[in-house]
């Protein structure tokens, strides 16, 4: 801990845009979860939002994606331990067919080109992570 006294955990998936049977409608590109603000500092989720509303696509924070096991579990931002979800649906970095799927149109082919705007801000909020838990001052829990 004399090292590092903060740390951020950041458990990252992904989902198809649009599952009838669990929600309606798409969700966003970007589903960011702090179990409602206890499972990390604010100012990092901050930092995340405008990461990803730089972008213009969609986002949410504590939607149907508020933080699973690992982000309830490990997030203690109290102690320094920061976990935070991300869930981002496949059309941000795939050319998902939205309609139904079958094995001719799922999974799609991957496309470089149009996965790298993703790509790049993925990068960005591993280095705000990074930088975030860098900030932290031995001694000091933020």
């Amino acid at each position: 801990r004399g090292l590092h006294p903060a740390l951020v955990v950041y458990d990252c998936h992904s989902i198809r845009s649009a599952v009838p049977r669990l929600f309606a409608g798409l969700l966003p590109e970007f589903n960011l979860g702090s179990f409602s603000g206890a499972s990390c500092a604010a100012a990092l989720t901050q930092r995340i939002e405008r990461l990803c509303d730089a972008t213009g696509l969609a986002r949410v924070t504590n939607g149907r994606f508020k933080g699973g096991y690992t982000t309830r579990h490990y997030g203690r931002p109290h102690d320094g331990v920061h976990a935070v979800q991300m869930e981002l649906a496949c059309r941000g970095y795939l050319r998902e067919p939205l309609g139904a799927v079958d094995e001719g149109t799922w999974p799609c082919a991957w496309d470089e080109g149009f996965a790298a705007p993703m790509r790049a801000v993925l990068e960005q909020v591993l280095t705000t992570c990074i930088g975030f838990a860098s900030e932290a001052q031995p001694g000091r829990r933020t």
